[in-house]
């Protein structure tokens, strides 16, 4: 008997999606009889694939919850995406009424009233009690109680239909909760269901010496633990201890039949802690094992791991049957095993959520023949390595979508996230290291046994520590890197990506703070352009840093075109008059700009130089960025957008490095070195002089000198530094040098520069002693000096003690514009 379901309304997510190809799952919550032949129906999952449309299926049947006894029975009811991502439930649904049922308008309901009977026995005239033996009711007289019942003791209920129940009596007889285990796994029906884990009420840990085996071929399990679990090694909730620590295997999961067309519909473990002899940090000393595939039959089939927490094996689960499929794990914790998940083969292996934290290895696969490997949303922190594939002798395909990555503090900790042989494909997330000293070598690196490295939209940050290259691909594998450096100041972007695989990559690495401007941008592949064969393309070359191709040798480059009034236009490509290439106005075909391949290369212009006429300053103009020779300061100048006039550092510049030496015995200025500034050259408000001088100076024995270093432009001294007097010493060869700055503040005949600096100076005994920095006096502008008319600038030095065995050199000084 059954019942046909139908939709008016096509299931949707929660944003708004019509669920396509979804999947809806119906478990029913316990095991009951159809009223019609008193059959027996068991707790089994039954699934539709939704239509293209949300719909269900057509010709969808099932018992309806009104064709079972006893009352009291439901449909716990899950709904998923075509991602097998979870949309909805699990909701408790009642299924009646006539057929078809439309299950569009069906809500989550409680637990129903189960309908109980009349009590054994009415209207009892006292409390009754039972002594002595037990009170046994068989299968066809079942226990009804119609109010609250309350047990004073331990419930221990031993099955549940297909549903085997361990505690901390161990009611079969099992001598560790491993062999009761067993014994319960034993006890289920052939074709399989669950066993039930209930903490131990005091708290602790259960402790397992034997291997629990879930071994017989067809016959899928789901270990579900019941209690509050907890990662640590004192255990709560549903935990067992593992005491073995050598070559020991705490669960041999075969029980896959060798078809892979019958996946069990529950197979794993919910709910469960799993601790080796107490240990939570790796290394752990230990050569046990947490859960491994068996070889036998084919190991896992659809088997998935929901909130285990692992913690202290050598490795915590190891899937090396070569038939091992689709197997998942939702938010694992993984904490201090040497490997948490080592994986001899790849087929399927998905893992959502969780956290792996202070293993070893997090996930390593030595596989020898490859796979796929899914990770959503997991977070890795203080991990050895993260995904390490270096002993895998096949490929691995690993798909990684918005998951976290994070070193310790340890200016030595491993910063290895992903590396070896992989095909890495990953989208979303971070990559952070938390070390602020020290240097390491990459996040992640590809061997050249891999194909392909594409990277989309994830985040690198380093608060400190220094990297070769944050991402290593070797050759002959294939990049796309479309990444953001958050901290490019410490990752510098140039060097953000390495190894011989460089050339074959297309790289967008954009810096994540508004402070550093520069992005490396790299495409491996030609951009074409759509019109037509005779278009160019931009096309990779490890020669030029643009490099564009035209398909043809008489097809123009570039063509800079005005359409207004008489059309021009300015064409990049083959020259005129057997010249190879050229710049030429399309009127006329004047050419204006030549380059042959003939030795030299040589470039032909007009005059054979470049000249730019001086003019007067000319007005700026917002939408324009205007170049001249500028009449007035004799340097070329610009003015961008209107934002003023400038020009390019050193401009103008001069230097003297003619020794001159002083030294007569006074306490008064005295002439060092001199140099010309030409007219008008600082003739412009804002402009700026830079100005460096270097020497040395001498003095006799207990010396209390101060040295007074001055520079003047004209008779307009622009700045003066006083250095502390010298404490009795002396003297010899001692450095000083000034670094100074001198801003036209108004320019003309009568023109007020603000001028600063500092002296740097070697005020103790012997030129090696740390020197002292003293800054200048100024503290206004200084005038005036005529800056149309040239000037000298001169340096002048004085000591304040006067003595004929003071000296002093100037060895070098500097001046240049820097705008």
């Amino acid at each position: 008997m059954s019942k046909t379901l139908t939709t008016s309304v096509a299931f949707q997510d929660p944003q708004g999606n019509v669920l396509a190809s979804g999947v809806i799952i119906f478990q029913l919550n316990m095991g009951a009889k159809l009223i019609s032949n008193g059959e027996v129906v068991n707790v089994l999952k039954i699934s539709f694939t939704l239509t293209s449309t949300g719909l269900m299926p057509a010709a969808s049947t099932i018992i309806a919850n009104d064709e079972l006894m006893p009352t009291g029975t439901m449909y716990v009811v899950t709904i998923f995406n075509s991602n097998g991502l979870l949309v909805r439930g699990p909701e408790n649904w009642i299924l009646s009424g006539n057929s078809p049922i439309d299950i569009s308008t069906i809500t989550s309901v409680g637990v129903p009233d189960p309908g109980l009977g009349s009590p054994v026995l009415q209207n009892p005239s006292a409390a009754q009690t039972i002594t002595g033996q037990s009170l046994t009711l068989t299968s066809s007289a079942p226990l009804n109680v119609a109010s609250t019942a309350t047990f004073t003791g331990n419930l221990i209920p031993k099955i549940m239909d297909n549903v085997q129940v361990v505690d901390s009596t161990l009611a079969r007889g099992g001598i560790d909760v491993g062999d009761e285990i067993n014994k319960a796994y034993a006890a289920l029906p052939a074709n399989g269901g669950e066993i039930w884990v209930f903490g131990k009420p005091d708290g602790t840990c259960y402790a397992e010496a034997t291997q629990i085996n879930f071994t017989t071929s067809g016959k899928p399990v789901m270990l579900r633990g019941w209690g509050a679990t907890k990662a640590d090694p004192l255990g709560g909730g549903a935990c067992i201890n593992y005491t073995v620590t050598s070559a020991g295997t705490m669960i041999l999961w075969d029980n896959a039949v060798a078809n892979r067309s019958l996946w069990p519909a529950s197979n794993g473990i919910t709910n469960m802690t799993f601790v080796n002899n107490n240990v939570v940090t790796q290394p752990t000393g230990s050569t046990s094992n947490g859960v491994q595939s068996g070889v036998v039959n084919w190991g896992m089939l659809n088997t998935t791991f929901t909130q285990v927490s692992w913690a202290g094996f050598s490795s915590a689960v190891v899937l090396s049957n070569a038939n091992v499929a689709n197997v998942m794990f939702i938010n694992n914790s993984f904490t201090g095993n040497n490997i948490a998940i080592d994986i001899g083969h790849v087929n399927g292996i998905h893992i959502i959520g969780g956290l792996f934290n202070g293993n070893g290895s997090a996930i390593k696969t030595e596989t020898s023949v490859g796979g796929e490997l899914q990770l959503e949303g997991v977070n890795f922190v203080a991990n050895v390595d993260c995904i390490n594939a270096t002993n895998s002798t096949s490929t691995v395909e690993a798909y990684i979508a918005n998951c976290h990555f994070e070193t310790t503090t340890s200016a030595a900790s491993s910063s290895h996230f992903v590396l070896g042989n992989i095909n890495l494909c990953m989208t979303g997330g971070l990559m952070e290291d938390d070390a602020s000293t020290g240097a390491t070598d990459y996040f992640i690196s590809i061997s050249n046994l891999a194909q392909f490295l594409e990277i989309y939209g994830t985040s690198f940050n380093s608060p400190g520590r220094t990297f070769t290259n944050p991402i290593t691909v070797a050759s002959p594998v294939r990049s796309k890197i479309f990444a953001t450096n958050i901290s490019p100041a410490v990752l510098p972007t140039a060097t953000f990506v390495g190894g011989t695989g460089l050339p074959a990559a297309t790289l967008f690495i954009s810096n994540g703070t508004s402070a550093q401007t520069q992005s490396l941008n790299q495409i491996e592949g030609a951009i074409k352009a759509p019109h037509g064969i005779g278009d160019a393309a931009f096309v990779p070359s490890s020669a030029s840093a643009v490099h564009v191709s035209a398909n043809s040798a008489t097809f123009d480059l570039l063509r800079l075109q005005d359409t207004g009034g008489t059309p021009r236009t300015i064409v990049l490509g083959p020259g005129t008059g057997g010249v190879d290439f050229g710049i030429r106005d399309s009127v006329g075909a004047k050419q204006l700009f030549n380059l042959t391949k003939a030795s030299p290369f040589p470039v032909t212009l007009p005059n054979g130089v470049i000249d730019l006429t001086e003019v007067a300053v000319p007005a700026g103009n917002a939408s324009n960025d205007r170049l001249w020779g500028d009449s007035t300061t004799h340097t070329p100048s610009w003015n961008n957008n209107n934002n003023g006039t400038s020009s390019p550092t050193g401009a103008w510049s001069a230097a003297n490095v003619t020794p001159v030496t002083v030294n007569a015995n006074v306490a008064t200025d005295q002439s060092l070195m001199s140099i010309s500034v030409p007219a008008g050259t600082l003739n412009r408000v804002g402009r700026t002089l830079r100005i460096w001088l270097a020497g040395v100076y001498s003095t006799p024995a207990a010396s209390t000198t101060a040295v007074v270093v001055k520079v003047k432009l004209g008779t307009l001294t622009l700045a003066t530094w006083t250095s502390t007097a010298l404490a009795g010493i002396q003297a010899t060869n001692d450095q000083f040098n000034v670094n100074g700055w001198a801003t036209v503040q108004t320019a003309g005949a009568t023109a007020a520069f603000e001028a600063h600096g500092n002296l740097d100076i070697d005020l103790g005994v012997g030129n090696t002693v740390a020197d002292s920095n003293f800054a200048d006096v100024n503290t206004a502008t200084g005038s005036s000096i005529d800056t149309t008319a040239a000037q000298t600038l001169l340096v002048t030095i004085a000591f304040t003690v006067a003595s004929g065995s003071n000296s002093a050199t100037q060895r070098q000084l500097i001046l240049e514009t820097i705008n």
